[in-house]
């Protein structure tokens, strides 16, 4: 027995040692062509050639064709042709704006804009300590944040004239240049500004004429300005009368807004200056109509209604108007001075409403 197994371990280590072969198929037999499955098989070889493996198939599966030069060159093409970001889209676009001055015209009224109440409409520091101090606070803080804008575009980032006009300046000139010619802002004049914006705007409307204001006048409030002419038909027209100022216009908001300011040579910036200048007065309107007089023509009719004065015009009335105006500088060419409408005071609920706007609160807490 012994004997036996020893004779079977001698054979068995003059036994040649078995290679395995892997090859892939990739057609099925007829029965097997519902299930298309990969197969394997192992073959066994006592060859003396067979010490050399047979490399697995590179036989590509459907879908992973490899890519010919067509499709490179299209798939390219196609990253060429990209689409940028909205976000990017959006910078250039407002780039362009910035550049022709149209987004200045585009603006609406200047964030952070704090326009003045009259003493006689604030909360009484007796009765409403907190609501009143909260707003005062408010006020406060604005108009510490414009002072200081305006002294850094004053005096840091805005310069009249370039250095190469700078230096073609003679010494004295250059000692004025760098002491006394900074940009004038024009803050102190607003109110005289927007005077004279407020008075033509109001008879040109009454008179129907506004062609020549187009200039003087946004778009938007001109386009307004004319609905309310046409609406008025042909038969029909007004006439304005400023009777007096109650007081003095005063200015009352201001705001000077420069996007990027470092991006810019100091001489070649753009920027806006918008005022907001309060105006009181006492008015008068009076409406005409023409209508038949029965002889084929027509007549005037006053039909103003309420009580006139001595001279047949209507009772004059206090009006109080908060008029902004604005002027643009692009890339240091100035514009002129135009009236960008009407607004409202800064009263206790909007300061609350913002106040609740930063802090992330509801609306009617906090």
């Amino acid at each position: 027995m012994a004997s036996t197994r020893a004779q079977r371990l001698l054979q068995l280590s003059h036994h040649r040692p078995r290679i395995y072969h892997f090859e892939r198929i990739d057609a099925c037999p007829s029965t097997c062509s519902q299930s298309k499955t990969l197969l394997t098989t192992t073959t066994i070889s006592s060859s003396p050639k067979s010490n050399q493996l047979r490399p697995f198939s590179s036989t590509f599966p459907h879908g992973a064709r490899p890519a010919t030069a067509g499709a490179a060159r299209a798939s390219k093409q196609r990253a060429g042709k990209a689409q940028p970001s909205p976000g990017l889209m959006q910078k250039e676009q407002m780039k362009r704006m910035m550049k022709d001055g149209s987004a200045f015209q585009a603006m609406g009224l200047a964030p952070e804009t704090f326009t003045t109440l009259p003493l006689r409409d604030r909360p009484s520091f007796l009765t409403d300590f907190s609501t009143r101090w909260l707003w005062e606070k408010t006020r406060l803080q604005k108009r510490s944040k414009q002072l200081f804008a305006l002294l850094y575009f004053k005096f840091w980032a805005v310069r009249t004239r370039s250095p190469d006009a700078v230096a073609r300046l003679g010494t004295n000139a250059k000692m004025r240049y760098r002491l006394f010619e900074w940009y004038d802002f024009e803050l102190f004049r607003t109110p005289r500004i927007a005077r004279e914006l407020y008075e033509e705007m109001y008879r040109a409307l009454a008179s129907g004429e506004l062609d020549g204001v187009a200039g003087k006048i946004k778009g938007d409030l001109l386009g307004s300005l004319r609905g309310r002419v046409e609406a008025r038909g042909k038969l029909n027209s007004t006439e304005w009368k400023l009777v007096r100022y109650t007081k003095r216009p005063r200015c009352v908001g201001y705001s000077v807004i420069m996007p990027n300011p470092d991006s810019k040579e100091p001489w070649n910036q753009s920027w806006l200056q918008q005022a907001v200048v309060e105006v009181e007065s006492l008015q008068s309107v009076k409406r005409i109509r023409r209508v038949p007089d029965g002889k084929g023509g027509y007549e005037t009719r006053d039909v103003s209604e309420g009580a006139k004065d001595r001279e047949g015009w209507p009772v004059p009335r206090t009006v109080r108007e908060y008029v902004v105006i604005q002027k643009s500088v692009v890339e240091g060419r100035q514009g002129r001075w135009m009236l960008w409408g009407m607004t409202k005071p800064t009263t206790v609920l909007d300061v609350k409403r913002e106040l609740r706007e930063k802090l992330g609160l509801p609306e009617g807490q906090a």
